[in-house]
């Protein structure tokens, strides 16, 4: 009978220029291991997810914050699940007060592999520059260039975007 891959369970704590990566698998039921800083590229998250390929099967989670989704959709092309977490949703023991990189990084691997994070949902790319249009809106008025404010007024009214990401056929099929 062929043996059941091992999990492994991936937290990342995400900052500007940095991350800071922990692991925890199944065979080590209370170690949590430190695997260092990162740079916060593109080609360095690489490195790292193809040194974790062919290990089992990889779940990989980060807190929500200002850098965006470019991680989560990097780490679901390599194939891996990918877990976003707010914040406010990770239970916190009393008493634990010490707040850095490495251990936050720690704590969510921990909390991934016992099942504990609840994932927020993710939005698409198209979900996500539409909420960027959006909240450009004070920037767009208080320009005062009113050729820039008639684009985003079109922008924002027009039904294309709707249609471009709801629809099951092709852009321009409607």
């Amino acid at each position: 009978m062929p043996e059941a891959q091992a999990s492994i369970y991936v937290g990342i704590d995400v900052s500007k220029d940095r991350l800071a990566v922990a692991i925890a698998t199944d065979e080590r039921r209370d170690e949590v291991l430190s695997l260092g800083t990162f740079e916060n590229t593109p080609g360095s998250v690489d490195k790292l997810l193809k040194k974790l390929s062919g290990r089992g099967n990889v779940s990989v989670c980060y807190e929500a914050g200002p850098t965006g989704y470019g991680l989560y959709r990097q780490v679901r092309a390599f194939g891996y699940d990918c877990f976003v977490v707010a914040p406010s949703l990770i239970p916190v023991r009393a008493g634990e007060r010490v707040k850095t990189d490495r251990l936050d990084a720690m704590r969510l691997a921990r909390l991934l592999r016992a099942g504990e994070l609840t994932p927020v949902w993710v939005p698409d790319e198209t979900h996500e520059a539409m909420r960027d249009l959006y909240a450009m809106e004070n920037d767009v008025h208080g320009s005062g260039d009113l050729d820039l404010i008639a684009d985003w007024r079109q922008l924002t009214t027009s039904d294309h975007p709707y249609y471009t990401c709801t629809k099951w056929s092709n852009d321009g099929d409607v």
